[in-house]
């Protein structure tokens, strides 16, 4: 198992702010097959 020294915690999303559009309904389709190809179905 690799030992790191460093670590890098972002409690509050300061470090990288990442907008996303949870609105689509082309993605939750597209992970919708996904789950569904890994016997997870939603």
């Amino acid at each position: 198992m690799k030992s790191y020294k460093n670590y890098i915690f972002d409690f509050y999303g300061t470090l990288v702010d990442i907008r996303t559009d949870e609105n689509k309904l082309e993605v939750w389709n597209q992970l919708t097959q996904i789950y569904n190809a890994f016997g997870c179905s939603y």
